[in-house]
């Protein structure tokens, strides 16, 4: 459909301050930015782990339903993320919560 395919958005070069501190959910949909997340589990790798989406299912597996992501890794990832990050962490942590979600009910 139209909403599949990559994450494309442009900044408002017009914008100022006050549009950086009410956060990226109003200029992203939180549905593009959840696909994103669930993407950076589900595919980021290094010497050949998937570090996070292992991550995840290993400690589902145990009953702990959390992981741990480094901002660095996001920042390899897509260098845009750890500062969005950082503008808005509550809007972002619920994202992260409802992509890890669904990238576990798909690796089960």
């Amino acid at each position: 459909g139209f909403d599949e395919g990559g994450i494309f958005w442009s900044e408002d070069l017009g914008s100022n301050d006050q549009d950086v501190e009410r956060g990226i959910a109003e200029r992203i949909p939180i549905k593009v930015i959840e696909k994103q997340l669930a993407e950076f589990i589900r595919t980021y790798h290094r010497d050949g782990s998937f570090i996070y989406r292992d991550l995840l299912v290993n400690n589902t597996n145990m009953g702990e339903y959390k992981i741990e992501v480094k901002l660095e890794d996001l920042r390899r990832y897509d260098t845009s993320l750890p500062d969005k990050i950082k503008s808005s962490p509550s809007e972002w942590l619920a994202a992260f919560e409802n992509a890890a979600t669904e990238v576990h009910k798909q690796t089960r």
